[in-house]
């Protein structure tokens, strides 16, 4: 059985510059944590249009880009977003 990495340091230089400029691009930060939306579920669309990554992986990359992060219990991470960042127009689609 396969291992999945958990670390942005196991990317290739190339993957993780990506990944970070991503960041930087499409999230705008705010003073507070934004619970609405985790690691986890920002990272499935990064993954199906760019190539796989963890959840601990996006959350190191959403910590190198500058936001805070807030870990949970269970692992996963929140982070200080604004629901007016770019993520939210181009990637996420309506939920009704």
């Amino acid at each position: 059985m396969d291992t999945v990495s958990k670390e942005i340091s196991d990317l290739s230089e190339e993957q993780r510059d990506f990944l970070i400029a991503f960041c930087r691009e499409y999230f705008v930060p705010t003073e507070r944590i934004n619970m609405k939306h985790s690691a986890y579920g920002l990272k499935q669309m990064f993954k199906s249009k760019y190539f796989y990554i963890s959840q601990e992986q996006f959350a190191q990359a959403m910590e190198k880009a500058g936001f805070k992060v807030l870990r949970g219990k269970t692992g996963n991470a929140n982070f200080n977003i604004s629901e007016r960042s770019p993520y939210f127009k181009h990637f996420q689609k309506a939920v009704y």
